[in-house]
């Protein structure tokens, strides 16, 4: 029998838990509704997961083929959010579309060079210009 369903609703217990602990501290009684039904709706799923595994003991076979790819998109996106700072949004934007294109598979050079311009400059005119929100900038601007 695996257990990686157990783990898993083990693991959103856990988190559920403390998101519930954590909102007590609000100040205010009703923005604590909010954490209190997505900490139970979490709570209902992790048990609806456990169910299911007991019941299906043996049924389900996992596939880990795309493990390597998970893993290098998780070291990608902490690589992403950590040089956000440093050379700014757009520019490292521009950089993880590429490089995850490129993972994923896209060699089309027409496509890994339009759809990054275009999402940045969506991006640009939707956040910077339209509802002018302060986007990081980074150390070099």
């Amino acid at each position: 029998m695996q257990f990686y369903d157990i783990g898993a609703g083990i693991f959103l217990y856990i988190i559920s838990g403390l998101f519930l602990y954590q909102s007590q501290f609000l100040a205010d009684p009703e923005s604590r509704l909010v954490p209190y039904y997505i900490s139970v709706f979490l709570i209902v799923l992790a048990t609806l997961l456990i169910i299911k595994r007991l019941r299906n003991k043996d049924k389900e076979i996992y596939d880990f083929t795309g493990s390597k790819k998970a893993f290098v998109f998780c070291i990608l996106m902490l690589i992403y959010i950590f040089f956000v700072d440093v050379l700014g949004f757009y520019v490292v934007t521009l950089i993880f579309l590429v490089v995850s294109m490129w993972i994923l598979g896209l060699r089309n050079k027409m496509q890994l060079i339009l759809v990054p311009i275009g999402t940045i400059v969506f991006l640009y005119l939707t956040f910077d210009l339209l509802f002018q929100l302060p986007i990081p900038k980074g150390l070099l601007y």
